[in-house]
């Protein structure tokens, strides 16, 4: 009696489990990125666009001459699109002629804040990664904010939120622990 109501239980779990599964795929909008790659990102007809001063522009601006990144800053720089502020950039992208370059977290950040001035999600974060890994910094160990600098990082080390944006920011496939 036991092994039959169980076996009840699970076969109605299961058929729920799959209606959902089936319902939600059938109503999921499939979402078309303009380009799933560097190459096709510089191959596109939108451009691309850059904060001034911020690491993504170091990156591209210093990418070796052959690369594909190479090839995205000399269109950024043919099309003098790289910005100041973030309204510009902003304001750019939603013309529908460019694409915001950003890392992932900043990406984030930034959209989240056009959401709260603008009160709608104007923008989606295109799955590609242009930069195989994230940026560090170093300083002097003379720097008088050495210490403080130690203390902070080691602090976002033991909460975990090291671990939580690494996690974040890389492929699923790939396990790497600070």
């Amino acid at each position: 009696m036991l092994v039959s109501w169980w076996w009840l239980f699970a076969m109605v779990i299961t058929g729920i489990y799959t209606g959902v599964m089936v319902s939600y795929r059938s109503v999921m909008p499939a979402v078309t990125y303009p380009f799933t790659t560097v190459a096709e990102a510089v191959n596109s007809s939108l451009i691309p666009v850059v904060l001034t001063e911020f690491a993504t522009e170091e990156v591209l601006k210093n990418s070796h001459p052959h690369t594909e990144l190479a090839k995205l800053w000399r269109k950024v720089v043919e099309n003098n699109s790289s910005v100041t502020h973030l309204e510009k950039a902003f304001h750019l992208v939603n013309e529908g002629k460019h694409f915001f370059v950003a890392g992932l977290l900043f990406a984030k950040y930034d959209i989240a804040l056009d959401y709260k001035l603008t009160g709608k999600c104007r923008f989606t974060i295109a799955p590609i990664r242009f930069v195989p890994s994230t940026f560090h910094w170093a300083v002097l160990m003379s720097n008088p904010y050495k210490e403080g600098l130690n203390l902070a990082l080691q602090y976002l080390i033991e909460t975990g939120l090291v671990n939580k944006w690494t996690e974040e920011v890389l492929p699923p496939d790939i396990d790497i622990h600070v």
